[in-house]
């Protein structure tokens, strides 16, 4: 095989780089950007409160899709881009075994989220009336779950750009459906539209998969998968348990507040808010996550320098997007506020508060990439995930019952600069200084 010169090698992964950055940002242009316009017409097409409702029920669906999904779109990014070109018979059997996974835990969490529905509502929530949308989530649940599996996979395929085209249909769907749905129907309208939106959403990327799999010689296999078990001890179980860790904390705290007086207006005030700051998290969130499945792939080629030279590049890249990202954010948040309606514009100092989480949060998910990528997810899970999602949750049972949804934020911000802390000093345990190196440079 023919070596390339290392210059030559670095601009190839530096083209790639930008070509999965650009098709990424298209993909979240129109994903991201229809579930943000699409909350500024529910909100003012269903008020503050009986938004904040909604809010909670796609919580709930996110909540059950994390736990479902066990970590299986991350498990793909990583091993689908580490062995399809120097393994593609062990990429089949990876990509058949974590796709059985994630489909037979889609429907079993999606049902049980079904079943549950009414309990959620009256026993957890104290909203009798949220019974018939709760149940509806398990099916949201699945396919979120599902979409989750299949961005993953097609991620560590570096197929970015039927993704990205994929990305423009759906948001498109998912903005009328919601916003047509909540006018006619109201609350069950949206919630509808939520459900047929995700569904659609599940049928495209499958399609693409199988498609883009079956021309790269990886279609799904399924004989001998019992020999990847190694995949699901190593790398995919402390993944999956940190998925059941981060999101129910953060809807324990949005339980909690639902329990106060007005709470669910407070849920909405929180609910846009965070919509505001995923906005900041989204150019980050999609450096990484290209990041991701280049550093896996020349890890797989056995090119170290180049390794380190991704991973060093991906954090600094990180932290100028989410200081400029944040900065103008927190000089257009009262003009944000005032979109989704003159009530949500009290909530400034809770956006104020969540963007200080922007950094940490970032950071944490650059760094991340090299505990990942080097199989320490058990470290990760021990010592990162777990201190951050509990300290999230019992911050929150503290201070949302007495300082309502400024108390959730500053739960928000405590977890993630103690996460943040944590990756840093494991890091440092581990010998990850690839990482290190770039904040200090």
């Amino acid at each position: 095989m023919i070596q390339l010169p290392s210059s030559a090698g670095s601009s190839e992964l530096e083209g790639r780089r930008i070509r999965g950055i650009g098709w990424s940002i298209v993909a979240a242009a129109f994903g991201q950007g229809s579930t943000f316009f699409a909350n500024i017409a529910l909100a003012n097409i269903l008020g503050r409160s009986r938004f904040g409702e909604f809010a909670l029920v796609l919580s709930a669906s996110q909540v059950a899709a994390q736990i479902a999904g066990l970590g299986m779109g991350f498990t793909a990014i990583k091993y689908l881009a580490e062995f399809r070109l120097s393994d593609p018979e062990r990429a089949a059997r990876i990509l058949g075994f974590t796709l059985l996974i994630a489909s037979g835990m889609a429907l079993l969490v999606g049902a049980g989220e079904a079943t549950l529905g009414s309990f959620l509502a009256n026993a957890v929530l104290r909203i009798p009336e949220l019974s018939a949308e709760l149940r509806l989530a398990g099916g949201i649940c699945c396919f979120m779950a599902m979409n989750g599996f299949f961005i993953g996979a097609m991620g560590g395929l570096e197929q970015y750009r039927p993704l990205g085209v994929i990305s423009t249909i759906c948001g498109i769907v998912y903005f009328v459906a919601l916003a047509v749905g909540g006018h006619t129907w109201g609350l069950a309208g949206a919630t509808g539209g939520l459900f047929c939106a995700t569904a659609l959403q599940t049928f495209l990327l499958a399609r693409s998969l199988w498609n883009r799999s079956s021309q790269l010689g990886i279609r799904p296999r399924f004989a001998g998968i019992s020999r990847e078990r190694s995949v699901l001890t190593r790398f995919a179980v402390p993944a999956a348990l940190a998925g059941l860790t981060a999101a129910p904390s953060l809807w324990i705290g949005q339980a909690v507040l639902t329990r106060r007086p007005d709470g669910v207006a407070d849920v909405a005030l929180y609910a846009v808010s965070a919509s505001l700051l995923a906005i900041v998290m989204l150019l980050p969130s999609i450096a990484n996550t290209v990041a991701a499945s280049l550093m896996n792939n020349v890890r797989g080629s056995g090119h170290r320098g180049r390794f380190a030279g991704v991973y060093r590049s991906n954090v600094k890249t990180t932290l100028i997007l989410v200081v400029c990202g944040g900065s103008l954010m927190a000089a257009a948040g009262p003009l944000l506020l005032r979109v989704f309606g003159e009530s949500f514009v009290s909530g400034f100092p809770v956006l104020i508060v969540l963007l200080f989480a922007a950094v940490p949060e970032s950071l944490s998910q650059a760094l991340y990439q090299g505990f990942q990528a080097n199989e320490r997810m058990w470290h990760a899970l021990y010592f990162i995930s777990l201190p951050r999602d509990m300290a999230l949750a019992a911050i929150a049972l503290v201070v949302v019952p007495r300082f309502g949804a400024m108390g959730l934020a500053l739960a928000y911000v405590t977890s993630r600069s103690i996460g943040l802390a944590m990756t840093i000093a494991t890091s440092r345990k581990l010998g990850l200084a690839d990482g290190l190196q770039a904040l200090r440079t």
